[in-house]
C-alpha cells in the first residue's frame, strides 16, 4: 500500500476507535450508587443527605449518580447496616445502637449524658473521638463517611411522673440498644422495643404508657395525641447517626473520587449540617408542644440524687463489662466528656465524671 495513503488511514481508524469508545462510555452513563435512608424525605437530615449526594455527583464531574432511597424503601432502622454490608445498597444511614452488630464506642453518647445542643455534641464527638481514630476498628468492614449527633432523647408520658417510684412497672417504648433497656430496668420501668413509627400504635393500644425516644415524634409521628408531659431529669442519652459505604464499593473507587469523599466532610461540614437541621425542627416541635399545653416536669433534689446514684451504678457496670472485652470504654467516654466540657457544657453526664 502507498505510504501516503497509509498515514491518513491510520488516523481515520484511530479516530473511529476513539469515537466508538466515547459512544460506549456515553451509553453506559454515570456509575450509579444506591443510598438507603430510613428517614422520611422531608426530614432535615434527609435533605442534608440529598445535598451531599448532589455535591458528590458534581465534584466527580457527573461520573457518578447517587440514588437516595428515602423512607426505608430498602431497609428500616434495624436492617440499615446489613443492607450496606451485603451490598444491597452502596451507602446507608445507620443508628448503630439499633442494629444487630454491637458498636460499643459509637453508642457511648446513648449513655446517661444530659440533653445537649446538637452542634455541641457533634463537635465534641468529632474532635475528641472520630478524628482521634477511636472508631476505626468498629467500622473496619465498611467505610465510615461521616457521623452526627442530633438532640438528645426525651422521656414522654401521658400523665405526670414526679418521682422514681412513679416509674415502677411503667411500660416504656425504647428505640433500641441495651443501655436504654438497662436504665429503664434500674428505674423499675419496663422497656418495650419499638421505633418512632410504631410508638404511636403502641400508645394507642396501650401496649406502652410512655416513650423514651426523641420528642420529634410528637409531631412527626403524632404522639401528641397521647403525650402531655416531658420528664426533665430523664432527658438522657442520644443516638449517634452514621453514614457508611460498602467497603468494596469504596475500594473500587478511583483515587481522585476517594479524595473527594474525604474532602467533603474533612471539616465536619455535613456532620454539623445534619445535626443542626435536626435541632431546628426539634426546637420548633418543643415550642409547639408547650404552646398546645404540653408541660415539662422537674423533680426535687432528693429524687435527682437517687437518680444520680442509680446512673452511677449503670456507668460502672457498663464500663467494667466493656473493658473486660478489650474495649477502650473509659478512655473514649472521658474523651467525649472532656470535649463537651471544653465547649462549655458544665455538667455533661448524670452519675459520671472522669
Amino acid at each position: 500500500m502507498n505510504k501516503r495513503l497509509l498515514i491518513p488511514l491510520v488516523v481515520i481508524v484511530s479516530l473511529c476507535l476513539l469515537l466508538i469508545g466515547y459512544a460506549e462510555s456515553e451509553a453506559k452513563g454515570p456509575k450509579k450508587l444506591v443510598f438507603a435512608n430510613w428517614l422520611p424525605p422531608m426530614n432535615p437530615a434527609s435533605k442534608c443527605l440529598e445535598e451531599w449526594a448532589r455535591e458528590f455527583e458534581s465534584k466527580t464531574g457527573g461520573r457518578y449518580k447517587v440514588d437516595v432511597q428515602h423512607g426505608g424503601v430498602l431497609a428500616g432502622i434495624p436492617q440499615s447496616y446489613d443492607v450496606v454490608l451485603s451490598g444491597v445498597a452502596d451507602i446507608s444511614e445507620v443508628i448503630t445502637m439499633d442494629v444487630e452488630k454491637p458498636f460499643p464506642l459509637s453508642d457511648i453518647p446513648s449513655m446517661p449524658f444530659f440533653n445537649t445542643p446538637a452542634d455541641i455534641s457533634t463537635k465534641a464527638w468529632l474532635n475528641n473521638v472520630v478524628n482521634k481514630g477511636y472508631l476505626e476498628k468498629e467500622f473496619s468492614d465498611v467505610k465510615l463517611l461521616f457521623q452526627f449527633i442530633p438532640m438528645g432523647e426525651d422521656f414522654l408520658t401521658p400523665r405526670p411522673v414526679d418521682k422514681i417510684a412513679d416509674l415502677k412497672g411503667l411500660k416504656v417504648v425504647i428505640g433500641g440498644g441495651p443501655i436504654k433497656g438497662k436504665l429503664m430496668k434500674s428505674l423499675g420501668a419496663v422497656g418495650v422495643f419499638g421505633g418512632p413509627p410504631t410508638a404511636y400504635m403502641m400508645l394507642q393500644k396501650k401496649i406502652a404508657e410512655a416513650v423514651f425516644i426523641s420528642g420529634l415524634g410528637l409531631k412527626e409521628f403524632h404522639w401528641d395525641e397521647f403525650i402531655h408531659y416531658i420528664i426533665e431529669p430523664l432527658r438522657l442519652g442520644v443516638a449517634v447517626h452514621s453514614i457508611v459505604m460498602n467497603k468494596n464499593t469504596y475500594n473500587n473507587l478511583p483515587d481522585d473520587v476517594k479524595a473527594i469523599i474525604e474532602e467533603m466532610n474533612a471539616d465536619g461540614r455535613y456532620s454539623l449540617k445534619a445535626a443542626t437541621g435536626f435541632q431546628h425542627i426539634y426546637d420548633a416541635t418543643m415550642k409547639t408542644f408547650v404552646a398546645e399545653g404540653g408541660k415539662f416536669i422537674d423533680w426535687d433534689e432528693a429524687e435527682k440524687a437517687k437518680l444520680d446514684k442509680l446512673a452511677a451504678s449503670l456507668w460502672e457496670d457498663w464500663i467494667k463489662t466493656q473493658e473486660a472485652r478489650g474495649v477502650q470504654a473509659k478512655k473514649v467516654i472521658n474523651a467525649y466528656y472532656d470535649g463537651l466540657k471544653a465547649l462549655g457544657v458544665k455538667n455533661p453526664a448524670l452519675g459520671y465524671s472522669p
